[in-house]
């Protein structure tokens, strides 16, 4: 436990417990960390297999990112797959990859650049998808684009 306050880089694999990354550290390898790792601007990498309420701060996934509820709270940024649960991106989240999220994901101004499959009462903010958006009922209650 808080191994990391500072801005220690980490090029290997770095399996770190609660509260390890709370000042702005840099994960190069992969990094299973536990809930509450990355309080701070941490920057993943590699894979980044995180558990519920991890990514409160303004943390980068470069990789796969298979999160749990309500874990991007912040303005993360998933460059590869995101496949959320419900309430997953409740701040201005970045999707490039695939996102199949569920019902109430994209509650904030959340950018979807592959396909988006949403369920009902998806997009209530000013969503962009600039890919395919087969999407149900009542999916464009805000302002969103369709490219």
């Amino acid at each position: 436990p808080n191994c990391t306050n500072g801005t220690d880089v980490f090029m290997g694999r770095s399996p770190l417990g609660p509260n390890c990354t709370n000042g702005s550290d840099v994960f190069m390898g992969q990094s299973p960390l536990g809930p509450n790792c990355t309080n701070g601007s941490d920057v993943f990498m590699g894979q980044s297999p995180l558990g519920p309420n991890c990514t409160n701060g303004t943390d980068v996934f470069m990789g796969q990112s298979p999160l749990g509820p309500n874990c991007t709270n912040g303005t993360d940024v998933f460059m590869g797959q995101s496949p959320l649960s419900p309430n997953c991106t409740n701040g201005t989240d970045v999707f490039m990859g695939q996102s199949p999220l569920g019902p109430n994901c994209t509650n904030g101004t959340d950018v979807f650049m592959g396909q988006s499959p949403l369920g009902p009462n998806c997009t209530n903010g000013t969503d962009v998808f600039m890919g395919q958006s087969p999407l149900g009922p009542n999916c464009t209650n805000g302002t969103d684009v369709f490219m």
